[in-house]
């Protein structure tokens, strides 16, 4: 099967899997990082050495608001073979299982 993203829900403990694979996954997060993090407010990280991003969870927020205003259906052809519905259940699971403590989302590429 490959790799694949997980959310971690604390130290090396694991939620879902996002199912992205890693080239559509790294377009995903460019393009999350150029629409929402442009002048730099909000925590974007990655480190392609361990495969671990970091996600704002209000960039997630935005990113599910808008997904929701387009058709469910509808594909996200630029990152995989992925609905806008799968994404936003993606994104969803994340907000969901990352720690309520943190302002942030990461994830694990395994």
């Amino acid at each position: 099967m490959g790799y694949s993203a997980h959310i971690i829900t604390q130290h090396r403990s694991y939620g879902s899997q996002v199912y992205f694979t890693w080239d559509d996954f790294e377009r995903y997060f460019n393009h999350l990082e150029e629409e929402y993090n442009e002048d730099g407010q909000y925590t974007m990280h990655k480190d392609e050495n361990t495969d671990y991003y970091e996600i704002d969870k209000e960039v997630i927020s935005k990113e599910i608001e808008r997904l929701k205003k387009l058709p469910p259906e509808d594909g996200f052809e630029q990152y995989g073979d992925v609905t806008n519905e799968d994404a936003i259940t993606y994104l969803q699971d994340m907000l969901d299982e990352a720690p309520q403590s943190d302002g942030h989302v990461s994830l694990e590429w395994f």
